[in-house]
């Protein structure tokens, strides 16, 4: 499972797998977490997540982030490719996801972070015959690892379980939306 906490850093390793961000967002979605986007205008995410976006600056981001703009809002998402966790952390206590490229990384502190992610695409190939044909066919898999732990997960694979666990929970009256 992803954790999700105070302060989390999701790191895109290639363009495909922004998408898996996307995905990962998606979740709450499912849960009925309501979330805001937060880009800057060079941002290539903004182009996967059709709503919910507010485009900031670092002379606006109070604004940004006042109370009014946040009401019944769960979480917040930005994307960035500087750190800004403890300049957002002056706004508001909501979780923080920060989304951001690998080559930006060596501009983040990972102490800062509860959780860091690395979000990637696997190719795996398969082989069907059709006859007297072989085909072989390439797939892409987006693939999330805990930079943590080193532990590596499929995303589709944390989808099925996520929405199994939140079905047992529901059945069960728990709630638990600490884990994503």
């Amino acid at each position: 499972m992803l954790e999700i906490s105070k302060n989390n850093l999701f790191i895109s390793k290639d363009g495909h797998s922004k998408y898996g961000i996307v995905d990962v967002l998606s979740f709450y979605d499912l849960e009925g977490t309501n979330w805001v986007f937060l880009h800057k205008d060079n941002s290539t995410l903004k182009y996967a997540i059709s709503n919910r976006c507010l485009i900031y600056n670092t002379s606006n981001l109070e604004d940004v982030l006042s109370k009014e703009n946040l009401f019944r809002i769960g979480l917040v998402v930005i994307d960035s490719n500087v750190d800004i966790i403890s300049i957002v952390r002056r706004y508001t206590n909501l979780p923080i996801i920060i989304t951001t490229d690998y080559r930006d990384i060596d501009k983040f502190d990972l102490y800062n972070y509860n959780y860091a992610y690395e979000f990637f695409t696997k190719k795996s190939e398969d082989q069907s015959s059709f006859g007297s044909y072989n085909v072989l066919t390439s797939n892409y898999k987006n693939m999330v690892r805990d930079l943590d732990s080193g532990d590596e997960y499929e995303l589709d694979a944390v989808k099925v379980s996520r929405i199994r666990d939140k079905k047992i929970d529901d059945i069960m009256g728990l709630d638990n939306l600490d884990s994503l």
